[in-house]
């Protein structure tokens, strides 16, 4: 016979436990009623008593599920984030409507559903028939229940009517700063004892560049200004090896090349630095699709990237970019450069397809149609 010590013991045995809420239930509550993984904690905090057990069980699959799925998305891994919402039917829903946190190869992050960064980032189709990121989400959203709705809710918040003129005004501020960093440049003789170092300037420049919570995640006009600057000014020099004519017009074509367009290019998004790595005329004028398999390597991108330019430039930085691209080789002396702006005629020209193809997106969700007078003359 039982002690009464051990019955006491093990009283909480025979106490009746609540049953188990179905996980069926557990998904629908929290499609319902939270909207983010944050949300999902605080609630599990705040009333521990809910659900505790079932909802802890789903977090804790759905958790790092979720949070692989919108670093593939951010990363421009476009077969992998499919393969991970075929594979997980039961998260579909709260993988497409929950917001997260991403991280992409270069350690940017943003937050927001999965369409909301992939459409921050511009990863929708260059040519007619090809499928962006954007695109391969809003194909699954479309089979959701009220699909569309929540598709024109998400790029609502992040696209407001007003997002074009506030990404204008950040802009026009940043083009302004950008100015102080052309005349520094314009000033530099090579060296830092005599003058200011334009790299001052720069990272002014850049310490004042702030992440902006609708529109795009980046901004390409302070690249294709860069660009042009340098068109301007530098490229007949790019024929030189800056260490040999070392000099000031060498090291300032140098500094802004790889400080100052490097840069600029290093805060992009994966799937825009996949296609400068693939070669920005490929996609403009050979009409191929970005190569999302192939590895972003910076290496491969030569002198496109930051590092510090000083004692470690390499020749030819513009006509290595255009021989990878495929526009063509100049030849090698100074009067044959003046004409090696296409870099900047197809990134301009990629920008601006890329751009138009959001647009679209954006007014077939969320732009309400005209309304048609019903009066009859």
């Amino acid at each position: 016979m039982a002690s009464s010590s051990s019955l006491l013991l093990n009283a909480n045995f025979f106490k009746p436990k609540a049953p188990r809420v179905s996980e069926e239930n557990v998904l629908y509550f929290i499609s319902k009623h939270l909207d983010s993984i944050i949300a999902i904690e605080l609630f599990m905090a705040s009333y521990p008593d809910v659900y505790r057990r079932e909802l802890n069980d789903v977090y804790l699959r759905l958790k790092p599920i979720h949070e692989d799925f919108l670093n593939k998305i951010f990363s421009a891994k476009l077969k992998q984030a499919e393969k991970i919402l075929l594979a997980n039917p039961e998260f579909v829903f709260l993988l497409l409507t929950l917001k997260g946190s991403a991280k992409n190869s270069r350690g940017h992050t943003i937050k927001g559903t999965p369409l909301q960064i992939a459409a921050a980032a511009l990863d929708v189709g260059y040519h007619d028939g090809e499928e962006g990121m954007v695109e391969m989400l809003i194909r699954h959203m479309k089979k959701l229940p009220n699909g569309e709705s929540i598709i024109a809710k998400q790029l609502k918040e992040r696209f407001p009517d007003d997002y074009e003129d506030h990404s204008d005004t950040i802009d026009k501020i940043n083009l302004s700063e950008l100015d102080i960093v052309f005349h520094s440049i314009k000033q530099f003789d090579g060296l830092t004892i005599n003058g200011t170092h334009p790299k001052f300037a720069l990272d002014i420049f850049l310490a004042k560049q702030s992440a902006t919570n609708s529109g795009l995640n980046f901004s390409n006009k302070s690249l294709i200004t860069s660009l042009r600057f340098y068109d301007k000014h530098y490229i007949k020099y790019d024929a030189y090896h800056p260490i040999i004519n070392w000099g000031a017009k060498p090291a300032r074509l140098s500094f802004t090349w790889s400080n100052l367009i490097g840069t600029l290019q290093d805060s992009f998004p994966d799937n825009i630095l996949l296609a400068l790595q693939q070669g920005i005329s490929h996609i403009t004028n050979e009409q191929k699709h970005l190569d999302r398999d192939s590895k972003l390597n910076i290496q491969d991108l030569g002198n496109d990237f930051a590092f510090n330019a000083l004692g470690q430039q390499a020749p030819n930085h513009y006509v290595k970019y255009i021989q990878r691209s495929g526009i063509g080789i100049w030849p090698p002396a100074p009067s044959g450069y003046d004409k090696a702006s296409p870099m900047t005629k197809c990134t301009t020209k990629y920008f601006k397809r890329k751009k138009a193809v959001l647009k679209e997106i954006l007014n077939e969700f969320t732009k309400e149609p005209k309304k048609t007078s019903s009066f009859r003359f």
